[in-house]
């Protein structure tokens, strides 16, 4: 069975494949509609059901103070929770909700390209999920895009040279 590799962020690939992703890169950033850009993009296409019937975004949040909002699939119907509850508030969170915020990643060169990380790394012991997500801004400010595909195209070309060949035909 193939399975995909992820490394904290910086890389992910599927087995077999040499096209890849860094997640900590988003390229759809540019001159973008913050209103319009959600803060997470995978709370958009995955769900998390907890042991105790919970729904929520992603499973970082089955560890935090705000568990206990997520509404139960035990307890409603599940299309009425994806519509109406505080799991659809964190899911229709946007970007531009984070800049209110912290209006230091406003004016962060490299806003376009982190869109304010991940929204469970940055959140608070009381909860807040609008924080910037720490690790991303050091990503950004200090390893870089540039780098992680440097060290993955290397890596492809010299264990996977039969891949580059593919490519270029």
């Amino acid at each position: 069975m193939p399975i995909g590799v992820e490394l904290d962020g910086y890389f992910f690939c599927e087995k077999g494949i040499t096209d890849y992703k860094v997640h900590y890169v988003h390229h759809d950033g540019e001159n973008a509609d913050w209103r319009k850009v959600p803060y997470c993009e995978s709370v958009r296409y995955n769900v998390y059901i907890g042991p105790d019937g919970r729904l929520a975004p992603c499973m970082g949040f089955s560890d935090t103070v705000l568990k206990e909002k997520f509404p139960s699939v035990l307890e409603h119907h599940l299309g009425d929770l994806t519509l109406d509850s505080f799991y659809h508030d964190v899911v229709e969170t946007k970007v531009s909700d984070l800049l209110a915020k912290n209006p230091e990643c406003a004016s962060c060169e490299f806003l376009p390209k982190c869109c304010g990380g991940c929204m469970i790394e940055g959140i608070t012991d009381d909860g807040d999920y609008l924080v910037p997500d720490g690790r991303c801004c050091y990503f950004h400010r200090h390893i870089g895009e540039d780098a992680v595909r440097a060290v993955a195209d290397a890596a492809i070309k010299k264990y996977c040279p039969e891949r580059e060949e593919e490519k270029k035909q």
